[in-house]
């Protein structure tokens, strides 16, 4: 046997010592083309300890090919280090991919025996281990190699070794990684299995003239070798057995354990595509869960990924249901969280999202582009009942149909019968403060909550809780408005209601103001607080983008601990409940009460489902003043009235006591003039507007009397256009026991 030195042929005797090729089966005796008898050597070493793999044909003859006009041997290279990455192998220049003709093909082929299954195996190491069994076995350079120079048909080598020893199956052996996949982000995971594919597809196509029945088989990757080279001397597998597995073919499908084998003549492409898990995305998740359970995925261009229920959905782990396009505009759903009095909120936003970043964020963004919902504007349709909410409004006039999106969240709680005494016991606490009649908000409370939730449309007074003490549940009760709105409710700061951007709340259900202290003299803030109440439509103004208006159903909640001063709110003003607040009594604080009422909200609501409203309907914000007219609105509207007005009234006062009369007549200059005098500014403008808005109008010319000043006993005299004002309407009880105590010249109008 040949002694291979230990310098330049190291690589090769360790492939051939892996598989068990002896120099007498790597050496072929070959008759050259001057009649000489030689030994052909399959495999040998060069000077840089790389492997020439020698080629001969199926009659065993030394191919040649053409080197600038001189024949030489044809040979591949197979690399000991690559130089190049992923190179292994290389052949001359201008070359034509041969089959490999193993031992076992030529010795066939020369006696012209009849063989009944030819194997075709990419690499030549591997067709020289199955050679060595006894199996003829063409070994091919690469899984599309076994085309002939034309390309339309299978090499000559093959076609003619089918021929000449009536061979009547041939089997296609690819290695175990042919059904591998390796997941990478945003990788399309089926180019490398339709490689494979596409081969077997192409070989069973140009071998269908040629009357023999073709095998797919591939090695078996729980076997956890590569190739069938490996596999078979590997030292850990049973020879035979694998042997026995590749050569029965079709028999003991159930029971293999190395190679996998199947029919491929005759068999329709759907069952060929579903080999490789290519004829539909659950067949190729099922072949590959291993490796995909939890990722997504890509596959044919789509991706998709794994819900909890173990069903596959076409998406980017559902990242498009993040999404929306409204009109031209496209909109992400986010998660906003800020802190008020040290609690975390989270709230989900939409923001207007750059098509450029989308397309820059996600593969296949054209797909993912598709498969974002699409509306034809925004609309504000509140709805707690979940078996009636609708996400997407459609409306349609004059034949015209257009989709909206509703920018209303469904609630997430479920009315159930039961108890909720945690809540009750709060809503007692803070509302069983009482109004001006000596009436307590209980009922006003349970009323104003069962509308929120029952009729969500109905516009409803502000309510505002103040108090200067801590712990008094104040931000209690607006956490749970918010356990049972949801994302339906916001709780800003005065600065957020102040800013004109208010795409993060306008719209709300509720819009909830903490801590709130808004400035006297931030008329523009009133007058938003008035549209949040009352209009019937919001504009919707976000940083950067367009103006558009929904519907509006706010409740308008505000919370502060400056009890006399938080607001300006004016005498006629009628929009505003204001209740003071108590602290919870010592001793009977609860830490865990939040929890308790959380749970308790599906019995509160099954409550409010089916109690009977305590107030009937009366006005536009469903109840009558009256009812929420409350001692601390009107101290607060004392305290935060202007300075103007209050000179006002004072002068007016005054003139009903200088006067001892129970109607009298001003003007407006004259009014105009007392003010300047005793208070140093007056504007008649103001003064005039004032008045208009307290209802009176200025009456003909006619004369009439008053006083300068409550010091001076002069009397002065005057005819021009007045306003006739009544005692009651400017004095108080203290006041008016002073002036009916006196002496009153006339007990009758005087002008009667």
């Amino acid at each position: 046997m040949k002694e291979y030195s230990t310098k330049q042929d190291s690589y090769l005797r360790q492939r051939l010592s892996e598989l068990n090729i002896t120099e007498a089966a790597n050496v072929y005796k070959v008759v050259t083309l001057e009649g000489r008898t030689i030994d052909f050597e399959f495999f040998k070493a060069d000077d840089d300890d790389n492997i020439e793999i020698h080629y001969l044909t199926p009659s065993g003859e030394i191919i040649n090919y053409d080197d600038n006009k001189k024949l030489r041997p044809f040979f591949r290279t197979r690399f000991k280090k690559p130089t190049i990455p992923k190179r292994k192998y290389y052949q001359p220049q201008g070359t034509e991919a041969i089959p490999f003709s193993t031992p076992t093909i030529i010795n066939a082929y020369k006696k012209q025996e009849k063989v009944k299954t030819l194997y075709v195996t990419e690499g030549e190491f591997k067709a020289f281990a199955v050679s060595n069994f006894g199996l003829p076995c063409f070994g091919i350079g690469g899984i599309h190699n076994f085309k002939g120079p034309s390309k339309d048909c299978i090499h000559q080598y093959i076609l003619n070794f089918i021929d000449v020893c009536k061979v009547e199956n041939v089997v296609l052996l690819f290695d175990a990684d042919c059904m591998d996949v390796e997941w990478a982000e945003n990788k399309e995971l089926t180019t490398r299995l339709s490689t494979f594919h596409a081969a077997l597809t192409t070989f069973n196509e140009l071998l269908k003239p040629h009357n023999v029945c073709l095998y797919f088989a591939h090695v078996n990757k729980e076997a956890k070798f590569k190739g069938i080279d490996d596999l078979l001397y590997s030292k850990v597998n049973p020879q035979e057995e694998i042997i026995k597995e590749l050569s029965s073919l079709l028999e003991g499908s159930n029971s293999r354990r190395y190679i996998f084998i199947y029919k491929i003549s005759g068999v329709s492409p759907y069952i060929v595509q579903k080999i490789f898990g290519l004829d539909n995305v659950q067949t190729f998740f099922d072949q590959h869960k291993d490796i995909l359970q939890d990722k997504e995925f890509i596959y044919k261009g789509d991706p998709y990924y794994c819900d909890d229920t173990d069903k596959l959905q076409v998406s980017w782990k559902g990242e498009q249901n993040f999404y929306l396009r409204v009109g031209t505009k496209y909109y992400k759903k986010v998660v906003d969280t800020f802190k008020i009095d040290d609690q975390e909120i989270s709230e989900i936003n939409l923001k207007e999202w750059e098509l450029a970043a989308i397309k820059a964020d996600y593969y296949k963004s054209h797909e993912f582009l598709k498969r974002i919902n699409k509306y034809d504007g925004f609309t504000n349709i509140p709805e707690n009942n979940p078996n009636k909410f609708k996400q997407l409004i459609k409306t349609t006039k004059k034949g015209i149909q257009s989709i909206l999106y509703n920018r209303y969240q469904p609630v997430y709680n479920e009315p159930t019968e039961g108890s909720w005494n945690t809540i009750n016991k709060l809503l007692h606490h803070i509302f069983d403060y009482k109004n001006i009649s000596g009436d307590s908000l209980y009922e006003f409370a349970l009323d104003y909550i069962q509308l929120v939730y029952t009729r969500p449309t109905l516009h409803l007074p502000v309510i505002c809780l103040v108090s200067k003490e801590n712990k008094t549940g104040k931000s209690t009760f607006l956490e749970l408005l918010r356990n049972i709105f949801n994302e339906n409710m916001r709780i800003l700061d005065s600065d957020r209601i102040s800013s004109k951007f208010n795409s993060s709340w306008a719209g709300k259900l509720i819009i909830a103001i903490d801590e709130s202290l808004i400035e006297i003299e931030k008329s523009n803030v009133k007058n938003k607080i008035k549209m949040i109440c009352t209009n019937k439509t919001i504009p919707i103004e976000g940083k950067g983008t367009n103006d558009y208006e929904v519907p509006n159903f706010s409740k308008l909640i505000m919370c502060s601990n400056d009890e006399n001063n938080f607001m300006r709110i004016d005498y006629e003003e009628n929009r505003y409940c204001i209740v003071k607040v108590g602290t919870i009594p010592s001793g009977t604080e609860d830490p865990n009460m939040s929890d308790r009422m959380m749970e308790e909200i599906p019995a509160f609501l099954y409550f409010l489902e089916h109690r009977t409203l305590y107030y009937p309907q009366k006005t536009r914000l469903w109840f009558d003043e009256s009812i929420y007219e409350t001692p601390q609105l009107m101290k607060i509207k004392e305290r935060t009235e202007p300075q103007l007005i209050r000179n006002i009234k004072d002068i007016i006062k005054e003139q009903f006591l200088m006067q001892k009369k129970e109607y009298i007549r001003l003007s407006l200059k004259v009014i105009t003039e007392i003010v300047a005098r005793q208070f140093k500014y007056a504007d008649k403008i103001k003064i005039g507007e004032y008045l208009t808005d307290k209802g009176y109008k200025l009456h003909n010319a006619s004369n009439f009397e008053y006083h300068l000043s409550f010091n001076e006993e002069c009397h002065y005299y005057t005819k021009d256009r007045y306003y006739e004002f009544y005692v009651h309407d400017w004095l108080e009880d203290e006041d008016l026991r002073m002036f009916y105590s006196e002496e009153i010249e006339e007990k009758t109008n005087i002008y009667e």
